[in-house]
């Protein structure tokens, strides 16, 4: 113990004797530094894409595109709505209607499924060429609000989905526009990845993952930067509605689009 005391003592005071003591010549060194290895700062370049956040070798992950690739789906966004009064009156899904039609003119947004639009077959009970010629909605005339609301809390399809038990929420399903570009330059890229993971690459897919991987980084850095600026225009449509709920926004672009804001921040810092 004697000894690390002396020993850190000792460090110490060399740090001091060299930094301190002479802290124009160290200044004047980083100076010096600093100059010399500028023209090379073009060159540093810290990812701060989405990839960035998982291991590429990473198995949940593989084991998630082996799913999206099997059963392909668009990505969500979940908007839950609460509403400071009752949830069926006609404010409330006046509020919701008006909210839904604003998400819907957003750009990258494919469709919605809301309590507004959501079909509905037992309100009162319609056969299947009914429903298919002319879809039930919760604000036709011709729909029982009471059985509405019977169907939302029991059907299979509704009930903890899209209106809570109780309900004080109800959920807004948003399903953005996909980038099959990116896609398919994502899906060759893992494919050739795995190659080179099992040593069977050969010289001209070595170039080709190359070439891809850096195409596959624009066309989804601005494809990422899209996404993000859709979570901007939902959250400040989602201010102009606080009044009259409790709003709260989640789903995997949400989560990817924050992780990597906050990564940027970081970026700015560093």
């Amino acid at each position: 113990m004697g000894f690390t005391k002396l020993f850190m003592s000792y460090k110490n005071s060399l740090y001091d004797t060299l930094v301190f003591k002479h802290s124009k010549w160290v200044l004047l060194v980083f100076a010096i530094l600093l100059v010399a290895l500028s023209p090379y700062a073009k060159n540093f370049r810290l990812d701060a894409s989405s990839d960035s956040l998982v291991l590429e070798n990473d198995k949940s992950l593989k084991y998630f595109r082996d799913v999206v690739t099997k059963y392909s789906g668009a990505e969500l966004l979940i908007l839950t709505y609460s509403p400071d009064g009752d949830l069926y009156s006609d404010e409330t899904l006046s509020d919701i209607a008006v909210l839904r039609e604003k998400l819907l003119k957003m750009d990258h947004v494919d469709s919605i499924i809301s309590i507004v639009d959501a079909p509905l077959t037992q309100s009162p009970p319609v056969t299947l060429g009914e429903l298919a010629a002319a879809p039930q909605t919760l604000l036709d005339e011709r729909t029982d609000r009471a059985l509405a609301k019977k169907e939302f809390r029991d059907s299979q399809l509704y009930s903890d989905l899209l209106v809570s038990e109780d309900f004080s929420t109800t959920a807004i399903v948003i399903s953005l526009k996909g980038n099959s570009d990116v896609s398919a330059l994502l899906d060759r890229r893992n494919e050739l990845r795995e190659l080179r993971a099992a040593n069977t690459l050969t010289a001209e897919q070595a170039t080709e993952l190359e070439a891809i991987t850096l195409e596959h980084q624009a066309k989804a850095a601005e494809f990422q930067a899209s996404q993000s600026q859709l979570i901007k225009n939902v959250r400040s449509v989602m201010a102009e509605h606080d009044s009259a709920a409790t709003l709260f926004l989640g789903g995997l672009p949400m989560i990817v689009a924050d992780s990597v804001d906050y990564i940027n921040a970081d970026v700015v810092v560093f």
